[in-house]
């Protein structure tokens, strides 16, 4: 007896899926691909989570509409729109290659490109995958519109990879493309990797998947789950670069506006280098933060503190601090014995957001939340709209004050008011030798010795006692004045000055 046409090919689909014919239903070929059915979207994913289980594929993109092609941001623009893309990939790049000290972590390639890619910096040529099912399901119906049907795409990573070194030696280039990435809890959260190609993969190879009907119902999974809703470190300087890059265009197009009264002009002036003795910073800090996504701790906080405890009961905060080391947020705020989302909460969480992922101790956290809350209380009592600045405000309240700016590493400058004695004192004895400090110098001397030098690098510095004056005065009052950027280490300065 012969087989049928239809019989042979149902052999050879279930030798394809070998052992796989008691739990799954048989599959259709739609295009040259296999193509599974399901009735919604809990379906669709159960039956990825087996096909998973069962070894048959191991990555998985979902897309609300079953009628899109799987195409990267990249191919998707036109000539013009691909070259500026890439224009913003080289200024992310050049940037991050240029200034180490911001991001240490990001040193390859590779790293740098699932950055620009996650936080939609640029298009690129990576497709998104997961994988886990559940995340697959939840974009899957995401942004459905009018779709009548979406679909989980399924890949198997052998045999694409055996297809990819097949055509690797042409002008196509595909790969999967799997990186480590510290501080991006975006991919860690979708159990992340890519798909990175110059051609459309399905021209070549259409890819397995599950279509499943748009019934309104959703993946089991949360939003929040998968898009924290808290500031990673790495999330904090891909913004710093977004505010330093539209400063930069919007300078650009000043200058080069013919009706600008603005001239530049290109002065070379070197700052002070830092004196061959001083020690380097401790690797501790110059690493840079390094939170998993799945170390990070996302309950809300348990704990309520009047304002005033911040400032004055800092063992309060210190036992705090160490039980919610992992969290991204620290505590609830009362103001007048009343809480509520204000201005001093967001400011605390800021603060916390920003200082968590260093090495700082829990008591060095604990005292810049406590010159937080005293900075509050002289900011709220001082009235800025009355044709006074922070500066008459930092002498009322530091002693010596001095105006700083800090120069950041990668561009930019932020500034604020310190203690100059402070700041005096948190200078090396090289330091002050370089910059022909007396022993009896005053903040005055100080203040014409960095006009001179034309500001000076950490070296400088005793490390210590320069992150003392961080905790205490620069970071809370920074915070307070709503700078952008904010320093929160002293990795992140270039070179110190007055302006």
């Amino acid at each position: 007896m012969t087989m049928s046409d239809q019989q042979i090919l149902d052999a050879l689909i279930w030798q394809d899926f070998e052992g796989l014919q008691d739990v799954i239903q048989k599959p259709s070929m739609n295009g040259g691909r296999y193509e599974f059915e399901a009735a919604d979207v809990g379906e669709a994913v159960a039956l990825a989570e087996t096909l998973k289980t069962r070894g048959r594929y191991q990555y998985f993109r979902g897309q609300a509409d079953a009628s899109w092609s799987m195409t990267s941001t990249v191919s998707r623009c036109t000539p013009a729109g691909r070259e500026a893309e890439l224009e913003k990939v080289r200024a992310f790049w050049s940037w991050v290659r240029n200034s180490p000290e911001i991001v240490p972590y990001l040193q390859s390639d590779d790293q740098i490109l699932a950055a620009i890619q996650h936080h939609g910096i640029a298009a690129t040529p990576l497709l998104d995958l997961t994988r886990e099912p559940p995340v697959a399901g939840w974009f899957a119906t995401e942004d459905v519109g009018t779709a009548g049907y979406g679909a989980i795409y399924l890949l198997d990573h052998d045999r694409l990879s055996d297809f990819f070194r097949m055509m690797s030696g042409g002008r196509l280039q595909f790969r999967f493309l799997e990186v480590d990435v510290a501080n991006l809890w975006r991919l860690q959260a979708q159990s992340g990797l890519f798909l990175e190609g110059n051609a459309d993969l399905e021209q070549f190879w259409p890819v397995d998947r599950i279509v499943f009907r748009q019934t309104g119902a959703r993946s089991p999974i949360t939003r929040s789950e998968i898009y924290p809703d808290r500031e990673s470190h790495l999330e904090q300087m891909i913004r710093l670069h977004a505010v330093l890059d539209e400063r930069s265009r919007r300078f650009e197009a000043l200058i080069n506006d013919p009706k600008s009264p603005l001239r530049v002009y290109h002065v070379q002036a070197e700052p002070a280098a830092a004196p061959a003795e001083s020690a380097p910073p401790s690797e501790i800090w110059v690493a840079g933060p390094d939170e998993r996504w799945n170390a990070v701790d996302l309950s809300q906080a348990d704990v309520t503190l009047a304002l005033s405890t911040l400032e004055s009961d800092g063992n309060v905060v210190i036992d705090l601090i160490e039980r919610r080391r992992r969290c991204t947020d620290l505590l609830n705020v009362t103001v007048d014995g009343e809480v509520v989302p204000g201005r001093f909460q967001r400011l605390l969480d800021a603060l916390w957001t920003g200082m968590r992922p260093y090495p700082y101790t829990a008591q060095e956290i604990a005292r810049a939340v406590s010159a937080l809350a005293r900075f509050d209380g002289f900011f709220r009592q001082f009235n800025l709209n009355a044709g006074k600045g922070t500066f008459e405000l930092a002498q009322a309240h530091l002693e010596s004050p001095l105006e700083i700016e800090m120069g950041l590493f990668g561009g930019g400058s932020t500034r604020c008011c310190v203690s100059g004695a402070r700041l005096l004192a948190a200078f090396t004895n090289a330091g002050r030798r370089l910059l022909s400090l007396p022993e009896t110098a005053t903040v005055e001397h100080m203040k014409a010795a960095l006009i001179v030098a034309q500001g000076v690098r950490m070296g400088l510095f005793d490390e210590e006692r320069f992150r003392c004056l961080l905790v205490d005065e620069i970071i809370p009052w920074q915070v307070l004045s709503k700078r952008d950027p904010t320093i929160y280490a002293a990795s992140q300065i270039e070179v110190l000055g007055v302006p």
